[in-house]
């Protein structure tokens, strides 16, 4: 690293542990020109700066993306980590799965997948113009391409997701918009 920046790529629950090349993990980020933490956020500075255990001076930082560095040591970025989440017991990516969805359906402008219950749900937004695939359709493409757990087994097509400031799906929205229908066709609604 230049000026004594270090990247590292470590083990996602354990920034102590470096991934192995080609694995994915959490990128973090080491070195003098570390900051200390965030002003007046006790609690998130404990979480994401972190003593550097991997031999360089300052603090860690877990950047909270996820990456997989190869032997030449360059890094190629793989989503965010926080949109990891456990259904039956295995670890899904949900940044992945939709990902993949895009990359099958091209006519979609926007994938958000949620985890509700038990459950993976998707929600779905065209591009202007373009047809909405149906759900069978995003499923029965989605299973070719990923394990059976990591298929949505619901998906709800809108005409729009909500958007963050950055331009980004606002995924709390689209969660708390998803949990709404869920609840609506429980009681028959």
């Amino acid at each position: 690293g230049d000026a004594g920046v270090h990247m590292y790529v470590t083990d996602v629950n354990d920034p102590s542990v470096l991934a192995p090349a080609g694995e994915k993990g959490e990128v973090c980020i080491g070195g003098i020109q570390v900051a200390y933490g965030y002003l007046d956020r006790a609690e998130l500075t404990d979480e994401k700066f972190v003593p550097n255990p991997h031999g360089a001076k300052g603090l860690l930082y877990r950047t909270g993306d996820l990456g997989t560095m190869d032997e030449n040591g360059l890094i190629q970025y793989h989503g965010r980590a926080d949109r990891q989440v456990k259904v039956g017991g295995v670890r899904i990516e949900l940044g992945e799965i939709e990902a993949v969805t895009l990359k099958c359906f091209p006519s979609l402008l926007n994938v958000a997948v949620e985890k509700v219950d038990d459950k993976l749900v998707g929600v779905a937004a065209p591009r202007p113009g373009e047809r909405l695939p149906s759900s069978f359709e995003v499923q029965a493409a989605l299973a070719g391409e990923v394990p059976a757990a990591y298929v949505p087994s619901e998906w709800h097509f809108r005409d729009s997701l909500p958007l963050g400031s950055a331009g980004k799906v606002d995924h709390k929205l689209v969660l708390a918009w998803v949990k709404d229908q869920s609840k609506a066709s429980m009681w028959g609604a």
